[in-house]
């Protein structure tokens, strides 16, 4: 009798992998990731200011201030930006691309603009509030390896990579099987020594929370030859089946003889928990 770690370790080395396919990103929630997510591009993919304010070129800057600066020009976020004029400075906005010869970026609150002149006193050091090309990610990196659960930050990531669709496992098929005279589906009338079967509604949504496709078959009644029908219905084109039930010692348990006759290999049965120690693989 295998302990459960055992057990557990056994059923997940035999689990073979789905294949892949393409998915929209906007499809790909919870989707595990099929194969490595390249950066195509550097992000970001230009120099931007990380403040409101004003570029200039720190060498245009003389002596220790104060400054004033002739205001020429105005990058807007979403806009190619203007080239520096000589001894000037630029406007600028939180986002907005560094006009070309500018190499910092002295804060609007640092600064006191009078009609189109700005004052200052501290000389911002080269690169001061600019996010530089690639400083996030540099183009070729792999930013999601596969095996990766798509949770919002990793799609906001692939959608940041620019990625319309996604390479992702196909998602298993999972069918689930109850066995027993004594179930009827929850809300129908009840007949004596009938229970409502629940344990197949627990099962199937952990499935579709792991992301499965999950199929539910009718009930199987104690019968071998019932059972043998619905399983070989169950298998048609089901990644991964699980029964419930029938796999004990008893003379109406009959789901193992049941799928050893279609041909299913069993792997083991018992394993040292309870409840549950007849569990079959």
């Amino acid at each position: 009798m295998l302990a459960f770690e055992d057990a557990l370790d056994r059923l997940l080395q035999n689990v073979p992998k789905v294949q892949a396919e393409r998915v929209e990103l906007s499809s790909a929630f919870r989707r595990v990731l099929a194969q490595d997510l390249v950066a195509p591009a550097d992000l970001p993919g230009f120099d931007y200011s990380a403040m409101d304010g004003y570029a200039l070129h720190s060498d245009s800057l003389v002596g220790d201030g104060p400054y004033e600066l002739p205001v020429l020009g105005e990058s807007q976020t979403g806009h190619p930006a203007p080239a520096l004029s000589a001894n000037s400075a630029c406007r600028i906005f939180t986002g907005a691309q560094i006009p070309a010869f500018a190499d910092s970026i002295i804060m609007q609150e640092d600064a006191v603009r009078v009609a189109d002149r700005i004052r200052f006193s501290s000389r911002p050091k080269p690169g001061a509030h600019i996010r530089h090309k690639g400083d996030d990610i540099r183009q070729g990196a792999v930013v999601l390896q596969p095996g990766t659960r798509l949770a919002p930050a990793q799609l906001a990531l692939a959608a940041s990579m620019d990625c319309s669709h996604l390479w992702v496992a196909r998602s298993p098929v999972v069918t689930i099987l109850s066995t027993g005279d004594e179930l009827r589906y929850p809300g129908e009338s009840a007949a004596p020594a009938q229970i409502p079967e629940s344990v197949s509604v627990a099962i199937s949504a952990m499935a579709r929370s792991a992301g499965a496709h999950v199929r539910v078959s009718p009930f199987a009644r104690d019968d071998r030859d019932l059972t043998i029908r619905l399983l070989a219905d169950a298998l048609r084109g089901t990644d991964l089946l699980i029964t419930i039930g029938g796999a004990s010692v008893g003379d109406h348990d009959v789901v193992r003889p049941a799928l050893e006759s279609l041909g299913v290999e069993l792997d083991f049965w018992k394993v040292k928990i309870k409840p549950g120690k007849p569990i079959a693989v």
